[in-house]
């Protein structure tokens, strides 16, 4: 895949001697690739291993240098995969960072509920995180496999995920789709909690499914699915820590007349949700037929996953939400730092109806406001926007 999908990321960037850099993202986003890239390239002695193996959970879990030193000595760079299933990883990365201060160490988790908890009090201050999502739309547009007739339909059906952009057939392409929502993500997230009733994660992720774009409620949640709210809170946690989705959250200046503490969700990836609900319907973008019902939202979401993973890559730390007042005056999405705030719609029809609310810039006199409307012609400028 190397090949053919260069990622825009540059890992090099991230690496600090003295510090563990800890790459997060689901089950073959590309984690392993973007190191095996690297490390070809690397002129340094380094050395490889996996957190699946038994061997290496051994090793790695000791908690005696005496037992880990001949597998690290003489090391640039101590590598290892999968480090989530390693018993007490964050206190033994400690203890190697410590006896070994000019190693560089690169560890990565498929999900953070699990390498998270390990890692946090004994590597505070020591650490560097770097989620790795699925492909961007600039990665695929400039691999082989880029087709500027199909590509924003397709992403909006399947998603980017490496494999599945590099499956040829629209069969081929759900297959494997299918394949990562059952047996990568929703998997995992089973394992991990131990759950008696599995069903009520998969009627929940279908009610996101259908919600996106929309404000959820958990007490509407729990009582259509007579699940207690703390049950649909703690599952909620557990999709947004295993890369599943993530809260947009509303914006305010603490006025009694705009909503607050309420959330969006959206998928990191639209093939998953389409898995979910198994609808992987054309859009008709690219002809006069009719469009998914879902459309206005599929694009919502892929555009506002997109600007994340574009801020991530190139450490733009802006502060993004919605906006809405009890009127129903709304706004998709916001990027607000220092003074300053980029307002934006998102639409695929009737853009020049799209106005931003008087009302917002009423009150919010003290920002300097820049508007402007999204669409399937326009998307790439609003992606590229640093």
């Amino acid at each position: 895949m190397e090949n053919l999908i260069k990622r825009e990321i540059d890992i090099e960037n991230f690496i600090q001697i003295g510090k563990i850099l800890i790459i997060y993202g689901p089950r073959q986003v590309g984690k392993t690739t973007l190191i095996n890239t690297f490390l070809k390239q690397f002129t340094g002695k380094y050395r490889v291993y996996n957190g699946d193996s038994l061997t290496t959970q051994e090793i790695f879990s000791s908690q005696r240098i005496e037992k880990i030193k001949e597998y690290v000595e003489g090391l640039d760079l101590l590598f290892i995969d999968e480090a989530q299933n390693i018993k007490n990883i964050g206190l033994n990365l400690k203890i190697i960072i410590d006896t070994y201060p000019q190693l560089k160490v690169v560890v990565t988790g498929s999900s953070s509920f699990d390498l998270a908890g390990q890692i946090g009090e004994p590597l505070m201050g020591r650490n560097i995180l770097l989620n790795l999502y699925p492909l961007t739309d600039n990665e695929i547009r400039q691999s082989n496999y880029f087709n500027p007739v199909f590509n924003l339909d397709y992403l909006l059906r399947f998603g980017s995920y490496p494999e599945v952009i590099l499956k040829n057939t629209v069969e081929e392409k759900i297959i494997k789709v299918k394949n990562l929502a059952e047996s990568f993500l929703l998997k995992d997230i089973l394992k991990f909690e131990n759950l008696k009733k599995p069903e009520i994660l998969l009627n929940l992720l279908r009610t996101l499914a259908y919600q996106i774009g929309n404000e959820v409620s958990i007490h509407k949640i729990s009582k259509e699915l007579k699940v207690h709210s703390r049950t649909i809170e703690r599952y909620i946690e557990l999709l947004e820590q295993s890369f599943v989705i993530f809260r947009l959250k509303s914006y305010n200046n603490n006025l009694r007349t705009e909503i607050r503490k309420k959330s969006k969700l959206y998928f990191y990836d639209l093939g998953i949700r389409n898995a979910i609900i198994n609808d992987f319907t054309e859009t008709n973008l690219q002809t006069n037929g009719l469009p998914r019902r879902d459309l206005g939202s599929l694009f919502e979401n892929f555009a506002i996953v997109e600007k994340l993973k574009s801020n991530t890559y190139t450490n733009k730390f802006y502060q993004t939400f919605f906006w809405r007042n009890i009127e129903g005056k709304e706004i998709d999405y916001l990027e607000k730092w220092n003074q300053k705030v980029n307002v934006y719609e998102f639409t695929l029809s009737n853009a020049k109806k799209k106005k931003i609310p008087k009302v917002f810039i009423e009150t919010n006199k003290n920002l300097k406001v820049n508007f402007q409307v999204i669409t399937a012609e326009n998307y790439r400028e609003f992606l590229d926007r640093r």
